[in-house]
């Protein structure tokens, strides 16, 4: 880890679905946590185990916090909404995200996920500050250049195009 962060690595994404890799993280930057921008997930817990409920999401949050070692993160976003329905993602559950925001426990806040249409409707529903999405931009696929960055110009959303092993 802190060869990468000497190298010039300054982004970090993580989650309580990666196994044990908060906690690692959390030892890692130890002494190097104002190097990163830091950045975990909540709401998917392992292959089919989502819950978005407002206490759910508020206790995963609590608890990336204490294995990552540190007071807030500094972007919190619910992770792969296409696996539930999106109405209550939206409504109840957003709002517990941006009141984490306003308390100080991220700075920023985001969802992530993979279908375009549930991606564009995360950034026309809500108002966040971050969007996620995996492998929209490539050589063989350009919706996120076509269909994706027009909206979250728009909106003011910033955008992370990740790819997934």
């Amino acid at each position: 880890m802190h060869e990468a962060l000497d190298l010039g690595i300054t982004f970090i994404d993580t989650s309580p679905y990666y196994g044990s890799a908060e906690e690692r993280l959390g030892k890692a930057l130890s002494g190097r946590r104002e190097d990163v921008i830091l950045g975990t997930k909540t709401g998917r817990y392992g292959f089919a185990d989502f819950d978005f409920s407002p206490r759910r999401i508020r206790h995963s949050a609590e608890e990336s916090l204490r294995l990552l070692d540190t007071d807030y993160v500094d972007i919190l976003q619910f992770h792969d909404i296409e696996f539930v329905p999106l109405g209550p993602v939206f409504d109840d559950c957003y709002a517990e995200l941006r009141s984490m925001r306003d308390e100080g426990l991220c700075r920023y806040i985001g969802m992530t996920g993979y279908p375009v249409t549930a991606m564009t409707r995360a950034m026309t529903e809500t108002d966040l500050d971050v969007l996620l999405t995996y492998a929209h931009a490539t050589l063989l696929d350009d919706t996120l250049q076509r269909e994706v960055l027009p909206v979250a110009e728009q909106r003011g959303v910033g955008v992370i195009n990740a790819a997934s092993a």
